[in-house]
């Protein structure tokens, strides 16, 4: 599964990089990088979560590109 969220930032950018609940299962992002954004002030971010299940566990990938 694919999710994709726009941000427009302000002069002060933030994103939410909480963990993602799927069914009973708390799953922590893994952020390409290795750490998560912030995000990116007075721009427009875009950004994505893929959801992949292998053999029925779950693992959740994310990425911030920024534009403007």
């Amino acid at each position: 599964m694919l999710f994709r969220s726009y941000i427009d930032q302000g002069a002060s950018a933030n994103i939410t990089t909480s963990n993602v609940l799927i069914g009973a299962a708390n799953l922590a992002i893994n952020w390409q990088g290795g750490s998560a954004p912030s995000g990116t002030a007075s721009k427009k971010d875009i950004v994505t979560l893929s959801i992949i299940n292998v053999n029925g566990a779950n693992t959740v990938f994310g990425q911030l590109v920024s534009f403007g």
